[in-house]
């Protein structure tokens, strides 16, 4: 049989792969590193590629800062094949195995409170994650079904616009896997799902039944500003855009927005956007102009 490129294309998409778990560590007295354990289980093949993504318009070349790259199967520690500048080989043998590998994200030096939206970043109150640069996953299998959980302070929340709720399964984890731990979503969608963890601020409001969250995570000490007509003024871009294009391409949407950062980056159902507390404080329209143009790119 000979297959067409679009044919060819869904038949990559729906081919059974990997179940993949993902547990990423952020400790506030360490803002330099983020440290990952990459589970890989139901394997299809003995040995499975491991890569990091590259995104296509912001490509931060974030291989460059993996460090600690080790595996195991079942326990025993096992060889990685280096495959090019952002992809390795591991052994997954076939079978209820399990295969772990464990990998530490060495942040570059960049001001926390003055950076781009999308760059990684931790502080003593929270992180933001760029999923792209975090979660190595397996290019052979860009819908394998993943979960993700988190080791952080009880008191930080976490964000994002997957459509699971990260909810406490121990002290100090949070898990986006649900009450039993079933898989939540696929490579692919966590992919293009920034995450904001810490003291966050949030607010909410629905329009046709739809639920959006606005989350806010402030500098540390950061001045204070009209949070209800901030969120009025987003509500109002949400209901202006419902009533051109009559509905939405998504059942829940996420505004994350950060102090101390600049641009923005719209993905399926969320944003990122740099809005600065010291700005919006004198003048909330300083970031309006850009959440209104992001959010229109979600029907574009």
């Amino acid at each position: 049989m000979i297959l067409t490129s679009t044919s060819l294309l869904f038949s990559l998409l729906l081919k059974p792969g990997p179940v993949v778990s993902y547990t990423v560590t952020l400790d506030p007295a360490d803002t330099t590193s983020i440290r990952v354990a990459m589970v890989i289980q139901a394997a299809t093949t003995a040995e499975t590629r491991i890569a990091m993504a590259v995104h296509p318009e912001y490509n931060d070349r974030f291989w460059r800062f993996v460090r600690d790259l080790r595996a195991d199967v079942d326990g025993e520690p096992v060889a990685i094949a280096a495959e090019g500048n952002h992809s390795w080989r591991v052994p997954t043998p076939i079978g209820k195995h399990r295969t772990t590998v464990t990998y530490r994200i060495q942040l570059p030096p960049e001001s926390s409170n003055n950076r781009a939206v999308w760059h990684t970043t931790v502080r003593r109150n929270g992180a933001s994650i760029n999923s792209t640069d975090t979660f190595l996953y397996l290019p052979d299998y860009p819908r394998s079904l993943v979960a993700v959980a988190f080791r952080v302070p009880e008191n930080w929340e976490v964000r994002s616009g997957l459509s699971c709720t990260f909810q406490r399964i121990a002290p100090g984890t949070r898990s986006c896997a649900g009450e039993s731990a079933s898989t939540v979503t696929d490579a692919t969608t966590l992919l293009d799902s920034p995450i904001l963890l810490g003291e966050l601020r949030s607010w909410s409001f629905s329009v046709q039944g739809i639920r959006h969250e606005v989350v806010y995570w402030p500098l540390p000490q950061s001045p204070g500003f009209d949070s209800a007509a901030f969120v009025a003024g987003i509500e109002s871009y949400a209901r202006q855009a419902f009533g051109l294009f009559g509905r939405a391409p998504y059942s829940k949407y996420t505004f994350l927005i950060e102090d101390g950062a600049g641009g923005a980056l719209e993905h399926r159902n969320s944003v990122s956007i740099g809005a600065q507390s010291s700005e919006l404080a004198s003048d909330l329209r300083a970031a309006m102009g850009e959440i209104a143009h992001e959010f229109f790119h979600t029907w574009n």
